[in-house]
């Protein structure tokens, strides 16, 4: 069966980031690689405690290691942090890159899909909370009237 696992670098309040781990693992994630984007203890000390999961304090420390000091926007933090997870030992097949208010929503289970994908990238349409929400969500409609739920 094809593993597959995420990497997010997070800043977030801690019951959003738990969400998004379980949710994932609940997904069959095999490993999510979590970037901590500020110190936040009470997230770290849950996520350390599961086996599936390597989290990150982007602290000085992480980033004087991965570049020196910490960049300025958070779009090269998630860059040089997704980065990283996909350098690491090879612990998947498959590694996605997502933001914490971002869920997969497939109608099977995710390896099933990519067990039946020759190709060595893909493209993933996630669906994503609303600001402020927690239960209101948009998504891709694709085109050509094709529909989907």
């Amino acid at each position: 069966m094809t593993t597959w696992g995420l990497s997010a670098t997070i800043l977030a309040p801690t019951p959003e980031i738990l969400r998004f781990a379980a949710y994932h693992l609940d997904q069959g994630a095999h490993r999510l690689y979590l970037y901590l984007d500020e110190e936040n203890e009470t997230a770290f000390g849950f996520l350390k405690a599961h086996p599936k999961i390597r989290v990150t304090t982007c602290n000085a420390a992480h980033w004087k290691k991965l570049v020196g000091q910490r960049p300025a926007k958070h779009q090269a933090r998630q860059t040089m942090n997704a980065t990283h997870a996909y350098q690491r030992r090879v612990e998947v097949d498959w590694l996605i890159h997502m933001d914490v208010d971002e869920f997969l929503v497939p109608q099977v289970p995710i390896s099933d899909v990519l067990d039946k994908t020759n190709a060595t990238s893909a493209r993933v349409r996630p669906m994503e909370l609303l600001g402020g929400s927690t239960d209101a969500f948009k998504a891709f409609i694709p085109p050509n009237g094709e529909r989907r739920e």
